[in-house]
């Protein structure tokens, strides 16, 4: 695992993890899971998770940037990327 990565996953509180039984999700073990290996967890999961934790961390949240690859959708979504200036 990258520091990264480590990094990222550090704020994720576990104990606020265990604390929401919501955020558990039912997977069926594969033959060949093993003790040391978790199962995936879907994606709109992991979303959630983040979404939540990330609340709980910081409340309101500003962020400032510059936009990039800005493409209007005709659903009316817009899809772009931010990065420091």
């Amino acid at each position: 695992m990258t520091d990264r990565l480590k990094s990222a996953l550090a704020l994720f509180d576990s104990k606020a993890h265990k604390a929401a039984p919501s955020t558990t999700v039912p997977v069926k073990q594969s033959a060949a899971a093993t003790d040391d290996v978790e199962e995936p967890i879907p994606v709109g999961h992991l979303l959630k998770l983040v979404q939540r934790n990330v609340q709980r961390s910081f409340g309101v949240l500003r962020v400032q940037g510059e936009v990039s690859d800005f493409k209007p959708w005709r659903s009316g979504h817009w899809y772009f990327g931010l990065k420091d200036r």
